[in-house]
């Protein structure tokens, strides 16, 4: 199989991710009592995770290595794909079947080795390249991946000994999801991206640096997640540093790829570009929000909804992550000259937007103590939307090659 093969299970995958969360969505809304709405909150999060955002990562990254290298990596790594697969869906399974089981754990645990295996390789393969630009941020991406893991293995102890306690539950739960969506996730999509705008040796500085920013940032990032706990001044501060200097190294990428926009829109469509802004955006958001949290009254407001740690959650996932993701892929291997296939990821665009708006408006109106009437069925209508733009995009995928195409495919 090739990266083409790979990247259909990974697309195929985020619909039912797409469908999982427009099932959640449904539920709030209405009955449907046959669900357990927990257990289905685990199974479609550890999907999204594992099936989806990973596998894809994963895929492409081995991708980047036989272009660095010129030959085919795919084979060697052909047992660990489908091992991410079988986990991802005995994960979904068997969560919604029980949630945190014995069977669910069994394969939660796989996944993890699998990732130790994966970073194994990644690591040695990576040897042969190890001045790319592009190597810096594959490495660092796999040790996050492999560290998150520490939040996985906390929550099961507690869960093994019953010892959850609700603050002991959220730290080690922000643990995992901090190491996953700002360093696993994060480190690796910036690494597919780097590769595109470091044909130059001018911008290599200045994406180094802004490596070296992010892999001192994150450890102390973590605590951005936690600021409800008590926090001695002195670490309070690192931590405000820490959420500015996160922007600047952001903001330095952004001005090495403005600095030369012809090394990489020139190559890709003026949808890819399009999508890539909007995904840089959601990431400028994102870390103004956390500047903004610092700030102790804004911070308890926002720790204190529901509806806006979701929003919040959702915007790096599917605003950052899988919106870049889907670009690169439809970018650089076939679909975006499909006018269904642009007009499905628009739609996607759209409902992504709408989603956002209305988690922010809910709440917003939570503070006020406001009731909005239909609210969780306008959040069903935007899960609805995206589901139906993702579908109709991903149908589409591969049926016209793009000039970007090469033997490997």
């Amino acid at each position: 199989m090739r990266v083409h093969a790979w990247l259909k299970i990974a697309l195929f995958h985020l619909i039912v991710v797409a469908l999982l969360g427009t099932t959640l969505r449904y539920k709030i809304a209405y009955s449907l009592p046959f669900i357990d709405q927990k257990h289905l909150l685990h199974a479609h999060s550890h999907f999204a995770f594992a099936g989806w955002v990973s596998l894809a990562i994963m895929a492409l990254m081995i991708r980047t290595l036989s272009e660095q290298q010129t030959c085919d990596f795919f084979p060697r790594y052909h047992t660990i794909l489908w091992t991410q697969v079988v986990a991802a869906w005995g994960m979904l399974i068997s969560f919604t079947l029980q949630g945190y089981g014995a069977v669910s754990i069994g394969f939660s645990t796989l996944s993890i080795v699998n990732t130790i295996v994966f970073a194994y390789y990644i690591w040695k393969d990576t040897s042969l390249q190890a001045h790319a630009i592009s190597t810096y941020w594959f490495r660092a991406a796999v040790v996050w991946n492999i560290l998150s893991h520490l939040g996985t293995g906390a929550l099961v102890f507690m869960m093994i000994t019953k010892t959850v306690g609700q603050e002991s539950y959220l730290a080690a739960l922000y643990l995992f999801l901090h190491f996953q969506y700002n360093g696993w996730f994060l480190f690796g999509i910036i690494g597919l991206f780097t590769k595109s705008i470091t044909t130059k040796t001018e911008v290599y500085p200045q994406i180094k640096n802004s490596w070296k920013l992010l892999v001192w940032c994150l450890a102390p990032a973590y605590f951005l997640s936690i600021l409800w706990l008590p926090m001695h001044p002195i670490l309070y501060t690192v931590v405000v540093i820490t959420a500015i200097v996160q922007v600047a190294a952001v903001f330095q990428i952004c001005r090495a790829v403005m600095a030369a926009p012809a090394l990489f829109f020139s190559r890709y469509a003026k949808l890819f570009g399009s999508l890539v802004a909007l995904a840089s955006l959601a990431l400028g958001i994102k870390l103004i929000l956390q500047v903004g949290s610092t700030i102790p009254a804004l911070g308890k407001l926002a720790f204190g909804y529901r509806s806006i740690i979701i929003g919040y959650l959702h915007l790096i996932l599917l605003g950052v992550i899988s919106l870049y993701l889907v670009a690169h892929i439809f970018g650089q291997y076939g679909g975006l000259s499909m006018q269904k296939a642009k007009f499905g990821i628009w739609v996607f665009v759209g409902g992504l937007i709408l989603n956002e708006l209305l988690l922010m408006l809910q709440g917003g109106a939570g503070m006020g103590y406001v009731n909005i009437p239909y609210i969780n069925d306008m959040l069903l209508g935007a899960a609805f939307i995206m589901l139906s733009g993702l579908t109709m995009s991903i149908l589409h995928f591969g049926k016209s090659e793009t000039n970007t195409a090469t033997h490997f495919n």
